[in-house]
């Protein structure tokens, strides 16, 4: 194992930034779209119709959860 100590690191680093890059535009991409579909969802009709403030909040909280 101890011979094996500097492979082991550099395959971790090898791994590690293309993972970590993935991560973050994923995660971008996933926020942009959420936002995206919240913004949609204020301007949809059936949600302007809700009576209730309660019912557009808790459709507005379900969706922003996800962000």
């Amino acid at each position: 194992f101890v011979d094996s100590w500097p492979n082991i690191r550099e395959n971790y680093y090898k791994l590690y930034d293309p993972y970590v890059k993935e991560y973050m535009e994923t995660h971008e991409t996933l926020h942009k779209l959420y936002s995206e579909k919240i913004q949609e969802m204020k301007n949809n009709k059936s949600y302007l119709n809700l009576k209730s403030d309660i019912a557009k909040g808790d459709i507005l909280s379900t969706l922003s959860n996800k962000l």
